[in-house]
C-alpha cells in the first residue's frame, strides 16, 4: 500500500440550497483525481462547525505533490504545454493545470505536480531557472502560492 505523505484540502463555500448539487460535482472531481491525477485517497464532505459551516470539503491524499497557484489574464496553455516537458524531464509523475472555478481564488491558475522525491522537485526548479519559456511565463503571472507539504 502506498504512503500518503501529502494532503490537499479544498473548502468551497456555497449557498445552502446548492450544497447537495455541489457535493455531486465534487464527487465527480474526486473520481477524476483518483483515476487521472495520482491521488491515492479522496474524501468529500460538508463542514459542520468552525469558520466555514456548510462549505463543501475535498480532502486529497498523495504520495508526492507540489501545488502552485497564480493569477494571470491569459490561461497560457501553450507555455504550460512547453514547460510540461521540463517537469517530465525532471521526473514528474503527473501534472494537472487548470483554472480555479470556486472559492476565494476564482480565476487563478493552479498547477499540481506529483514527484517521486524532493531531489526531482529540486531538479525541476534548477532547470526552470535557466529556461527561457519559464522566464517569459513568470513575467505574465503573479505566483501567489507555492506549497510543498510533507506529513511526518
Amino acid at each position: 500500500m502506498s504512503n500518503i505523505n501529502y494532503f490537499v484540502l479544498t473548502v468551497a463555500d456555497c449557498d445552502a440550497d446548492y450544497t447537495s448539487t455541489m457535493v455531486g460535482h465534487v464527487k465527480t472531481l474526486a473520481q477524476e483525481l483518483l483515476d487521472d491525477a495520482g491521488a491515492i485517497r479522496v474524501r468529500v464532505g460538508v463542514v459542520s462547525t468552525g469558520d466555514n459551516p456548510g462549505a463543501v470539503l475535498l480532502v486529497q491524499g498523495y504520495e508526492r505533490i507540489v501545488l502552485t497557484r497564480g493569477s494571470s489574464a491569459d490561461p497560457m496553455l501553450e507555455n504550460m504545454a512547453e514547460l510540461a516537458k521540463v517537469f517530465e524531464g525532471a521526473g514528474a509523475c503527473t501534472l494537472a493545470y487548470g483554472t480555479v472555478i470556486t472559492g476565494s481564488n476564482v480565476g487563478n491558475r493552479l498547477l499540481g505536480i506529483t514527484y517521486p522525491s524532493m531531489s526531482s522537485i529540486e531538479s525541476a526548479y534548477d532547470e526552470l531557472a535557466s529556461n527561457t519559456a519559464y522566464q517569459s511565463l513568470i513575467g505574465d503571472i503573479d505566483i501567489n502560492m507555492r506549497q510543498i507539504v510533507r506529513l511526518a
